[in-house]
């Protein structure tokens, strides 16, 4: 419900975005990985141009923000989860760098 609620979110904003947005649904991952390998393998051509997956493993209630990104995108990672503690979530950002 989760992504389909994100997707959602996003379609006022669809003409705004300078890059192509995709939301990928992956079922039972803990028996081996074995749709997000198909697709990886399938799109491996793609991967180049990636520069952000959020990965909602677990739909609920949150108790914070885990981030792993590329150094260039923390700024607006940043302001991303400043908006989101003004919208009157308690989400804490944690960032990581692996870039």
């Amino acid at each position: 419900m989760a992504v389909l609620e994100t997707a959602r979110g996003l379609v006022p904003y669809r003409q705004h975005l300078s890059r192509t947005v995709k939301f990928v649904l992956f079922g039972v991952e803990e028996s081996g990985l074995v749709g997000s390998w198909a697709y990886v393998h399938q799109h491996s051509d793609e991967l180049a141009n990636t520069i952000l997956m959020i990965n909602n493993d677990v739909g609920g209630r949150p108790s914070g923000i885990s981030i792993s990104s590329f150094d260039q995108l923390k700024p607006p990672l940043d302001e991303v989860a400043g908006r989101v503690r003004i919208a009157g979530q308690d989400l804490p950002p944690f960032l990581v760098s692996v870039g």
